[in-house]
């Protein structure tokens, strides 16, 4: 797929590629091997002199106002970047952000973050801000603040992302802007398995129920309480277990939110407080070796 892209690197002595990743790493200061793997992902980059890509590098620096070795990192996260035309690249930040109404400087930082932004057309990603505004009927803005914060949303399709919001609104159910809403305040979760959002949403519920929140629905929870969604459906059926054990006294906000470690240690001085015998405490020795047992295993995975 590379050579139909660039044939004319079957014109180029093995000889030659071989200096030319030799001398474009030294220059970059990236080893060989790590020159040679953006090069396999990207094999017009060796159509470039050395002398071109360091041209390159400085112009974008100089763009963005940032540190050559910066622009290394956005090239070993997108080659593609090189190979674009320079112009093109320097103008890009300014033509997005006047179609985004939003300021160049943002989107200057929004592309250091996220740099195959620049690999598409600003109309294109542009008309995805639009098409999903009208689809979810919320303000144009409040898309553009989501995805400005999490740019990586740009490369999602929009139409699959329309139909698993719908997929979501259904099976909570709720009306779809009111989810959309819910999902522009914590927009990690665009894109998400429907399934697994409806499932921790109803597991937050639950807990919140046991809690003394008896209004608590799915609902409200993707709607209000949207970046809950963000913990494992494990971490969330454990906090569940002991929201039913009657183990936690606290907000289950709390409960959802604490670490192990800190959850651990209110644990233990809960059993403290009632004795060791009592059932209740029997079953949160049970959870607390659990979280001793995983943290173990973090650290040596960790070391």
């Amino acid at each position: 797929q590379q050579i139909r892209t660039t044939p004319g690197i079957l014109l180029l002595p093995s000889t030659y590629i071989e200096q030319q990743i030799a001398a474009t790493a030294e220059m970059l200061d990236l080893p060989a091997d790590t020159y040679k793997a953006v090069c396999k992902r990207c094999t017009g980059l060796l159509l470039l002199s050395t002398a071109m890509v360091r041209e390159r590098v400085e112009a974008i620096a100089a763009t963005f106002a940032i540190e050559s070795q910066a622009v290394v990192g956005m090239v070993r996260r997108c080659p593609q970047l090189l190979r674009r035309d320079t112009a093109q690249t320097i103008a890009f930040p300014e033509q997005l952000a006047r179609l985004l109404g939003a300021e160049t400087d943002v989107v200057r930082r929004v592309v250091i973050r996220c740099p195959s932004l620049v690999t598409q057309r600003p109309e294109l990603l542009a008309g995805k801000i639009d098409d999903l505004a009208y689809g979810w009927d919320v303000p144009q803005s409040e898309v553009v603040a989501a995805m400005l914060t999490a740019p990586t949303l740009f490369n999602l399709d929009v139409a699959r992302v329309l139909a698993e919001t719908r997929t979501l609104a259904k099976a909570l159910p709720a009306p779809v802007a009111d989810v959309a809403a819910g999902l522009l305040r914590c927009p990690t979760l665009i894109g998400r398995d429907p399934d697994l959002l409806v499932c921790r949403a109803r597991l937050c519920a639950r807990i919140a129920r046991y809690l003394g929140d008896a209004d608590a629905t799915a609902q409200r929870v993707v709607s209000s309480e949207p970046r809950l969604l963000i913990y494992g459906t494990l971490r969330l059926r454990e906090r569940y277990g002991l929201a039913r054990l009657g183990c936690w006294r606290a907000g289950w906000r709390s409960l959802v939110c604490w670490e192990d470690k800190r959850l651990a240690a209110n644990l233990a001085r809960s059993v403290q407080r009632t004795g060791d015998d009592a059932p209740v405490p029997r079953r949160i020795h049970a959870m607390l070796a659990c979280y001793a047992d995983r943290s173990v295993k973090s650290k040596d995975v960790s070391t």
